[in-house]
């Protein structure tokens, strides 16, 4: 049972799937550029197929289609799932792409990276911003002055100072933002 690889694909064969995969050009987000790789992907798929073929109870042409029908399906599934979705994509990667000074960026990386630090600074404007107004203000010049400095600016004692930064760490935190903390200690840092 089934089929030797080697004595089966043949010019029928390969006729299939280039149909199919020319079908598939301009499809789904496939260009031709995409064409040689639909092709081998089928090709591997009815390879592989081909071990279960039994005649008794198709014909060969009938397999074939079948199969390579079938390949097409899952290459157009693998292609629509959310995370590769061509319809998602806004622009090429391609594309050159310049800041206002000028200077040329990568989209993929410079762009995210761009992108993900003003979400950043937004989430955190939004998390520092819910914060009752004297504990922000108790708080806001840890990292930055010594806590000698903060005791003298608020008037308030090193404790509760301490403290504050601990409700602080820990209202970001319940926000999911512990991870852009400066770092794991609950004691704002004695010298800076």
């Amino acid at each position: 049972m089934g089929l030797d690889p080697r004595q089966c694909v043949d010019e029928y064969v390969m006729k299939v799937i280039r149909i199919k995969s020319r079908q598939l050009v301009g499809r789904y987000g496939f260009t031709s550029s995409d064409r040689c790789d639909i092709e081998q992907e089928l090709l591997v798929d009815l390879i592989v197929a081909l071990r279960q073929f039994d005649p008794a109870r198709a014909q060969r042409t009938t397999f074939i289609s079948a199969i390579v029908q079938r390949s097409v399906a899952r290459v157009i599934r693998h292609r629509r799932q959310p995370m590769r979705d061509y319809r998602r994509c806004r622009e090429s990667l391609d594309r050159v792409v310049t800041d206002d000074r000028g200077t040329v960026l990568d989209v993929v990386d410079q762009g995210a990276d761009e992108r993900e630090r003003i979400d950043l600074q937004i989430d955190l404007d939004n998390a520092w911003n819910s914060l009752p107004a004297q504990l922000g203000d108790l708080v806001s010049g840890v990292g930055e002055e010594s806590v000698a400095d903060i005791e003298r600016r608020t008037g308030r004692t090193r404790e509760a100072i301490r403290y504050a930064v601990r409700r602080v760490r820990k209202q970001l935190a319940d926000q999911g933002m512990e991870i852009h903390l400066p770092n794991n200690q609950s004691d704002p840092p004695a010298h800076t």
